[in-house]
């Protein structure tokens, strides 16, 4: 790498330092313990609760299977949206983690595992389109009046609603799986 790119690389990233040490400042003195603070964290337990109270049991691993694809997936295109600037979360629970944890690691894969988990003889694309319509219709637009999500004016709930489906289609493929090899 030559001296030169390498001095403007350094320069950008203290830049960002200085910046995530701005944010992190913001984040103790005004997140921290607000009000959306806690709704995110409770929005970050309360379903892991749930999940563990009402699962099928013996479907646990298979389950858990799905909500890692769910949390993989979703978590990548939340950091992808949010590097693009099409979206961006006020509250952050953990400010070095800029995805909003509650929804990417706790509310979609739990959700997706009940939809997956109740009724299973549903049509999966039926099941996909509910999903989307509650997440991206729903969910999203209450989100936002709580000013707890920002959309940038080159998104769509549309988008959200499409992305919802397929991540819905192919976790519901994921659990169906039955052949692994053995180690």
């Amino acid at each position: 790498m030559d001296s030169m790119l390498k001095e403007k690389l350094l320069k950008i990233q203290n830049q960002v330092n200085i910046m995530q040490t701005k944010y992190y400042d913001l984040w103790y003195d005004e997140i921290l313990f607000s009000w959306r603070w806690w709704l995110t964290l409770i929005l970050a337990t309360i379903p892991w609760i749930i999940w563990i109270k009402f699962r099928k049991k013996e479907s646990t691993d298979r389950l858990l299977y799905v909500a890692l694809f769910v949390i993989g997936i979703s978590s990548w295109l939340d950091f992808l949206g949010l590097q693009l600037g099409l979206w961006f979360y006020p509250v952050d629970l953990v400010p070095s983690i800029p995805a909003y944890i509650s929804y990417d690691f706790c509310i979609l894969p739990v959700t997706y595992m009940g939809f997956i988990q109740i009724r299973p003889k549903v049509s999966p694309l039926l099941k996909g389109i509910t999903i989307g319509v509650i997440n991206a219709f729903i969910a999203e637009p209450i989100l936002i009046a709580l000013d707890m999500y920002v959309e940038s004016n080159n998104w769509s709930k549309g988008y959200s609603f499409i992305i919802y489906v397929l991540i819905y289609l192919v976790a519901h493929k994921i659990s169906r799986r039955s052949k692994f090899k053995s180690i």
